[in-house]
């Protein structure tokens, strides 16, 4: 009898003690769904999830480190047809630009570079030379120009520009129905390398178009401060001759500028153009075709 009662004691203590067991753990998780393992794993989860999102998230940091980058060289400017440190793009110079230490290939300069190569003050355009530092070309870029004279006209113009001296500046009108100065520029470009390369990147963009109305561009270069030492005056075709009249009143006396003249592939304004280069103490030639 004593047996049994011992056994019978000890079972209740048992029980007793495994219901304060699961008591205490049903308290800890809220509810009890399977085995205490469970609630183990679950725990560490909802921990580790709670650290994860306490933690701020800074939705605009870099992916890559954002510690100080090294110097990168740039192209240089004379690495492309940009200028201004900026490299080539597009198709290049093509005629235009052999020689140049950048894109296309052609004609200007055979490889002579962008260095001057004339010597003394003295400018050259479709083989006609003039004296001094500062060069004005008013040239013609009306429809009559279109093919080939184009091209030979972009060709003298880039070669004229690129033997230029260091200490020589340019500016370049266009004329057709209206004047345009190259690039939009107003004023006087060094003909150091980066002006040389920028005088040539315009100029392979030109296009011809319109009629030949030439006085405009003539505005836009006797206006210059400081004055053209010489300008060079090119057409193709025959042109209004109260042109020639208003530059005999408008060049004249201690402003008084050469203007040699240039009739090309066309004779038509052969008789205006000797008058104009006349008056103006400049020359007259005739160019008969592209070279």
């Amino acid at each position: 009898m004593m047996a049994v009662a011992v056994s019978i004691m000890i079972h209740l203590s048992l029980a007793l003690i495994a219901a304060a067991v699961g008591v205490a753990v049903a308290s800890v998780g809220g509810h009890r769904e399977g085995p205490r393992g469970d609630y183990e794993l679950n725990i560490a989860a909802d921990v580790q999830l709670s650290g994860l999102l306490d933690a701020p998230l800074d939705t605009l940091s870099p992916v890559v480190s954002d510690s100080e980058l090294p110097d990168v060289a740039t192209s240089g400017i004379l690495d492309g047809a940009g200028g201004d440190d900026r490299p080539a793009s597009g198709a290049g110079l093509g005629t235009i630009g052999e020689g140049l230490g950048g894109a296309g290939g052609g004609d200007i300069g055979d490889g002579l570079g962008l260095g001057g190569g004339g010597g003394g003050g003295a400018a050259s355009f479709f083989g006609v030379e003039a004296q001094g530092s500062r060069f004005a070309y008013i040239v013609d870029v009306s429809g009559s120009m279109r093919g080939e004279k184009m091209a030979a006209l972009k060709i003298e113009l880039g070669e004229s520009i690129k033997a230029m001296l260091e200490h020589m500046s340019y500016l370049v009108v266009t004329f057709s129905s209206e004047s345009l100065p190259l690039g939009d520029r107003r004023r006087w470009t060094d003909a150091t390398d980066v002006g040389k390369r920028w005088g040539l990147e315009k100029i392979v963009a030109l296009e011809a178009w319109g009629n030949t109305v030439p006085w405009p561009a003539f505005e836009i270069v006797l206006a210059m401060k400081p004055a053209p030492d010489a300008i060079y005056f090119m057409t193709d075709g025959i042109f209004d001759p109260i042109v020639a009249d208003q530059l005999a009143v408008r060049n004249t006396g201690s402003r008084k500028v050469p203007i040699h003249c240039i009739s090309f592939v066309d004779r038509s304004a052969e008789e205006l153009m000797r008058r104009i280069a006349a008056d103006s103490g400049g020359t007259y030639a005739h160019v008969p075709g592209p070279r």
